[in-house]
C-alpha cells in the first residue's frame, strides 16, 4: 500500500494516479475517516488486550489467539492507518510531497502496509482451525501445550512476511512483471476458503453428532466461544471480500479506464475503509457476545466495588437510572473530544502547509489550534473520568495518589484556560492592528514567541496559586475566587477589546487599512471576532454555574441531584465545545482554508 503514486503497488490499477490529482474536497474527507477509524481501532483493541491479559477468568489457552489477533489489529491502527493517510494524500491528491526514500525504506513501507492485514487474516484462519480441532478432538485439544501456541503465532508472522518479500522480488526482478494482485488474491482466497471449510465442518460435526463431546460448564463455554469466533470470522470475511473483488475486477484496463477517476478513487477508498474496519468490529463482537468481557469493561472503566452492601429494589433502580444518564454523557463527551482532536489536527496541518496562510497574524491562530487539540485530547478525557464520581460508577483513592489527583486537576484547568487566554491575547492583537496598523505590521516574530510563553505561564501560575491556597492555607473559597476572577477578567478583556475595535471602525473618518492587505486584515478581524464570540458564549454558562458556588446560590436552586448533574454536564459540554467551534468557523469564513 505504499508507492510513490498510491497506497497499493499494483502498477496497473494506479498507473494514471500522478496525471490528474483528485480534488482536495474529495480526498480530505476520506483521510479524516481513516484518522478517526485508526483512533477507534487503537482505543478498542488496547482495551481488549488489557481486559484479556488482566482478568484471570479470561486467561485460558483458547484465548491466546484472540489476544494475538487484538495485538495485530492494534498495529493495523497504529501503522497501517497513518500509512493510508500518508500515501493516499500524496499519491491521489498531491496534498503533500514525499521525499525520495531509499529503495529499502520503500520496500519496508510496502511490507508494513500489507503484512498486518495478512497476519490478521491468517490469524483468523488459525482460529478457525483451532476451533475445528476443539470440536472434533475436544480431549486432545485440552492437553495442547502452550509452546504449540507460541510456534503457531510465530508462523502467522513469518508466512505473510515471506509472501510480501516474494511479491516484491517478483515485481522487481521478473521480466514479465508478475502482477502483485495475483499473489494477494491467491493468498486471501486460500485463507477465506479455509475458514469457510472449517466452520462448515464444525457445523456439520455439531448437528450430526449423536454424542456431543462438550458437557457441563466447560462445554457450554467452548460452544459459546466457537460461535463468537465464528461471528468474528464472518465479519472479517465480509470485510475482506470486497477488496478481493476489487483486485480481480479493477485490474482489467478496459473497466478501470472506462470509469471517471473520482469514481474509481471513491470506490478504492471505500474498499480500503471496509477492510480496515475489520480491525474494529472484533472488540465490538466480543462486547456483545461475551458477558465476562462486558463485566470486565465495567470493572476496568468504572471500577465498581465488590464489597458494597446489596442494594434493595428501589436503590437498584436508582443506580441503573444514574448509570444510564452517566453513560450517555460519557458517550457524548467522548465523541466531542474525538471531534476536537481531528478537526484541530486538520486546522494545524492546513495553516502550516499552506503558504498563503503563513503570516504573522496567524501565529496565534495556529497556537490556539494546538491548545484546543490538547484540551480535547487531555482535559476533556480527564473530565469524563470524573463523571463516575457522581453516579458512584468509579471510586477514587485520593489517599495514596495525592500527587496524581493534583496533576489531573491541573491538566483539566491548564489547557482550557490557556485557550481562553489565547483568545484574549488575539483580541488584544486585533485591537493593536486596528489602532496602530503600521506598527502592527512591523512586529518582530520574537514578540509572538514571548506572548505564547506568557499564555502558557499564566495558567500554570494560577494553578500553582490554587494549590498553594489548598495545601498551605486549607481554604476552599480562594480556590473558587481564583478561577472566577481569572475567567471573568479574560471575558471582560475580550469584550472591551472588540467593543473598542467596533467604535474605532465605525467612527473613524480615515480608515487605516487600504488595498488587499487592509481587506484581508478586516476579514481576519471579523473572523476572529466570531471565534471569540463563540468562545465567550460557550465559556459563559460554566462560569455562571461556577460562580454559584462562590456566592452560595446552588443550595437555593431547587434542583434534584440528577437535575444538577444534567446542568453541570451541559455546562461542561459547552465549555469544551469552544475548542470545536474554532475550526468550523475558520472553514466557513476563510476561503484559503476551504481550498
Amino acid at each position: 500500500m505504499a508507492t510513490n503514486s498510491s497506497n497499493d503497488i499494483t502498477y496497473s490499477e494506479t498507473s494514471n494516479v500522478d496525471a490528474i490529482p483528485v480534488p482536495a474536497c474529495h480526498c480530505i474527507p476520506w483521510l479524516v475517516v481513516f484518522g478517526i477509524l485508526s483512533l477507534a481501532i487503537v482505543s478498542l483493541n488496547l482495551i481488549t488486550i488489557i481486559i484479556f491479559v488482566k482478568l484471570p477468568r479470561l486467561q485460558r489457552r483458547s484465548i491466546y489467539f484472540i489476544i494475538h489477533l487484538a495485538t495485530v489489529d492494534l498495529l493495523v491502527g497504529v501503522v497501517v492507518g497513518p500509512l493510508l493517510i500518508l500515501n493516499n494524500g500524496n499519491g491521489f491528491c498531491h496534498l503533500w510531497e514525499l521525499r525520495s526514500n531509499p529503495n529499502w525504506l520503500l520496500k519496508l513501507r510496502i511490507i508494513a502496509s500489507h503484512a498486518f492485514y495478512q497476519v490478521s487474516l491468517l490469524n483468523l484462519a488459525v482460529i478457525a482451525l483451532e476451533r475445528l480441532h476443539a470440536a472434533a478432538r475436544p480431549l486432545k485439544h485440552r492437553f495442547i501445550k502452550k509452546r504449540v501456541y507460541g510456534v503457531i503465532i510465530a508462523l502467522t508472522w513469518l508466512l505473510p512476511l515471506a509472501v510480501n518479500v516474494l511479491e516484491i522480488e517478483l515485481v522487481t526482478f521478473s521480466d514479465n512483471r508478475v502482477p502483485p494482485f495475483l499473489i494477494r488474491c491467491l493468498y486471501s482466497s486460500i485463507l477465506l476458503s479455509l475458514m469457510c471449510v472449517c466452520y462448515i465442518s464444525i457445523y456439520i460435526k455439531v448437528r450430526c453428532s449423536r454424542h456431543p463431546q462438550h458437557h457441563g460448564a466447560v462445554g457450554r463455554r467452548e460452544r459459546k466461544l466457537t460461535s463468537t469466533l465464528f461471528l468474528v470470522t464472518l465479519g472479517s470475511l465480509l470485510t475482506y471480500l470486497p477488496k478481493v473483488v476489487f483486485w480481480g475486477v479493477f485490474n482489467f484496463p478496459e473497466l478501470s479506464n472506462s470509469l471517471p477517476k473520482q469514481i474509481t478513487f471513491n470506490i478504492y477508498m471505500a474498499v480500503l475503509t471496509i477492510v480496515t474496519f475489520n480491525s474494529l468490529i472484533n472488540p465490538i463482537i466480543y462486547a456483545i457476545r461475551m458477558p465476562e468481557f462486558r463485566a470486565a469493561i465495567n470493572q476496568m472503566i468504572f471500577r465498581k466495588s465488590t464489597n458494597r452492601l446489596s442494594p434493595n429494589a428501589s436503590q437498584k433502580v436508582e443506580m441503573i437510572n444514574s448509570e444510564l444518564h452517566c453513560n450517555r454523557w460519557i458517550v457524548v463527551l467522548s465523541a466531542e473530544s474525538l471531534a476536537i482532536v481531528v478537526l484541530n489536527i486538520i486546522t494545524i496541518i492546513v495553516f502550516v502547509k499552506q503558504r498563503q496562510l503563513q503570516r504573522k497574524s496567524t501565529y496565534l491562530i495556529i497556537h490556539l489550534a494546538i491548545v484546543d487539540l490538547l484540551a480535547g485530547g487531555i482535559s476533556e478525557p480527564l473530565s469524563v473520568e470524573k463523571i463516575g464520581s457522581f453516579c458512584s460508577l468509579r471510586e477514587y483513592d485520593t489517599t495514596n495518589n495525592t500527587w496524581l489527583v493534583k496533576m489531573k486537576r491541573a491538566l483539566e484547568f491548564i489547557f482550557p484556560s490557556s485557550s481562553l487566554l489565547n483568545l484574549a491575547v488575539i483580541s488584544l492583537e486585533r485591537a493593536h492592528a486596528t489602532f496602530f496598523p503600521f506598527r502592527h505590521r512591523f512586529i518582530s516574530p520574537w514578540v509572538y514567541g514571548v506572548v505564547t510563553s506568557f499564555i502558557w505561564f499564566t495558567p500554570v501560575a494560577v494553578e500553582g496559586g490554587r494549590i498553594f491556597f489548598k495545601l498551605y492555607l486549607n481554604r476552599d473559597l480562594p480556590d473558587l475566587i481564583i478561577y472566577f476572577s481569572f475567567v471573568f477578567s479574560l471575558l471582560f478583556a475580550i469584550c472591551v477589546s472588540y467593543f473598542a475595535i467596533f467604535l474605532k471602525v465605525r467612527r473613524s473618518r480615515h480608515p487605516q487599512h487600504h488595498g488587499a492587505a487592509g481587506l484581508r486584515e478586516r476579514k481576519l478581524t471579523s473572523t476572529l471576532f466570531l471565534v471569540t464570540l463563540g468562545s465567550w458564549v460557550t465559556f459563559l454558562p460554566s462560569a455562571i454555574w461556577f460562580s454559584f458556588d462562590i456566592f452560595k446560590y446552588r443550595s437555593s436552586i431547587n434542583l434534584s441531584p440528577k437535575g444538577r448533574f444534567q446542568v453541570e454536564m451541559i455546562a461542561l459540554m459547552l465549555f469544551f465545545a469552544n475548542s470545536l467551534l474554532n475550526p468550523l468557523i475558520y472553514a466557513i469564513r476563510m476561503p484559503e482554508l476551504r481550498s
